[in-house]
């Protein structure tokens, strides 16, 4: 007996609220936090964009005497999507002007990006007895 599957997953884009990157930046500011702050003016204006993947599975089972023996091949992630999250906003630890007074001064500040998503197969074996 062969049997086929298959399931997609549909997530909506999520709001999120962007960093205040000139808030951030400042020296005192992020040594006093140690993390970007939000920029509560634009509270959940943004918005992460959609994600969409399909996995498939196939199975084969074979029926012995007093067992049943099956294979599987599952791959979740077959379209290859990824899924996107808000950037992280970090301070390099470099000044920008330090010849600027104390509370003038900015770090550098540099964006990672966050996504996630790979293509994961499994191959298997079940035995029932």
């Amino acid at each position: 007996n062969w049997s086929v599957g298959a399931k997609i997953s549909y997530i909506g884009g999520a709001p999120y609220t962007p960093w205040d990157e000139d808030k951030s930046s400042l020296v005192q500011a992020w040594n006093a936090q140690g993390k970007p702050y939000y920029d509560y003016s634009q509270y959940n204006k943004e918005r992460l964009p959609a994600f969409a993947r399909m996995d498939i599975r196939v199975d084969k089972s074979i029926y012995l005497k007093r067992c049943m023996l099956g294979f599987y091949l599952d791959i979740q992630n077959i379209s290859m999507s990824k899924l996107k999250q808000a950037d992280v906003l970090m301070s390099t630890g470099v000044i920008q002007n330090p010849e600027a007074p104390a509370n003038e001064q900015r770090y550098v500040m540099k964006s990672i990006e966050q996504k996630s998503g790979t293509l994961l197969p499994t191959l298997g074996i079940t035995f029932e007895y």
